[in-house]
């Protein structure tokens, strides 16, 4: 079997076999800033650390991948079934600041291309 995800500086990048304007990967825990646990690449908010760390790290991977952060929408997730559909009026949210905005989201769909829908989580995987 072919592997799909090719392991890039703090990403893994999803290989399609045909050409497509859909990007999909997931960030490693590798060579961060964050001091938890031991110079983690952390992406969240919701956790303890510094936001300086969190919002360099961001930086880092909008580069990285050509989607500028004013594009992300982060949802919360909280082990619900409430499935949204992020359109451009959700850019940006939960980015630079935590809001009460798309918290709960278990599932995310969009139509728009340039939003990049983001996620972070442990053991409890999302629905796209």
């Amino acid at each position: 079997m072919k592997e799909r995800f090719i392991k890039k500086t703090h990403y893994l990048d999803y290989q399609f076999d045909e050409p497509t304007d859909i990007k999909l990967g997931f960030t490693t825990r590798e060579n961060g800033l964050s001091p938890y646990p031991n110079h983690s690449f952390n992406m969240a908010r919701y956790i303890s650390d510094s936001a300086h760390h969190i919002t360099h790290h961001q930086g880092i991977l909008a580069n990285l991948i050509g989607y500028p952060r004013d594009e992300w929408v982060f949802p919360i997730q909280t082990h619900d079934s409430r499935i949204v559909e992020v359109t451009s009026e959700h850019k940006g949210t939960n980015i630079d600041d935590l809001t009460d905005d798309l918290h709960g989201i278990d599932g995310m769909y969009t139509f728009d291309s340039h939003i990049l829908l983001a996620r972070c989580y442990a053991e409890c995987v999302p629905v796209y």
